[in-house]
């Protein structure tokens, strides 16, 4: 048995074709999905000033470390080592994710 698709024009045939997007699909958006939520269980679980620290460097943009150490009131040397400390741990938590 093949597979029938329907094509633009409504006219039925045996074949499809594959168009390239960057949209996930349901199984990956689920995941992602997934991998979001357990990222953000795991920040919620720090202290307010990792977790400024956490979501400062994990954003597209990250902040640089100098910046944040001036939110949370701290070294930048304190921001790097806790940022760090904090990605193992999460690295750890997110390995069945690769």
């Amino acid at each position: 048995m093949s597979v029938v698709e329907i094509n633009v024009k409504l006219e039925y045939t045996d074949r499809y074709d594959l168009i390239a997007s960057d949209s996930l699909d349901g199984e990956q958006t689920y995941i992602y999905n997934e991998l979001l939520e357990t990222v953000h269980n795991y920040i919620s679980t720090l202290s307010k000033n990792d977790q400024i620290i956490m979501v400062g460097k994990l954003r597209d943009k990250p902040i640089s470390s100098s910046a944040l150490s001036k939110i949370v009131e701290c070294s930048d040397k304190t921001v790097t080592n806790h940022f760090k400390k904090h990605q193992e741990v999460l690295q750890d938590i997110l390995k069945d994710y690769r």
